[in-house]
């Protein structure tokens, strides 16, 4: 059915991968222009996730990253502006 259809956004809708090495480890990360901020709520995620191998200094290389994808692409490209909170505020725990 058309309305359960998942939705697939276009190639030009999604930014460049951004992937993340550390040590034994490679994080590769992906979102749609207008959706930075639940790709920045996942950063914080892992980083405060003492099982997860994705620290704070990770995160915030995958994050200057993001926003350097996002400086590289047209204003009318981007469909909503993105609020970016602190990692560490009340907005970005669990």
């Amino acid at each position: 059915m058309p309305g359960n259809a998942p939705h697939i956004p276009s190639e030009a809708a999604m930014y460049e991968p951004i992937v993340v090495r550390s040590g034994a480890h490679t994080w590769c990360f992906r979102c749609e222009r207008g959706q930075e901020g639940i790709l920045l709520k996942e950063f914080a995620r892992l980083a405060r996730d003492p099982r997860e191998p994705f620290d704070w200094f990770d995160a915030a290389m995958a994050t200057h990253e993001l926003a350097r994808l996002r400086a590289r692409t047209p204003a009318h490209a981007i469909q909503t502006p993105v609020h970016i909170p602190h990692p560490l505020s009340e907005e970005m725990q669990p």
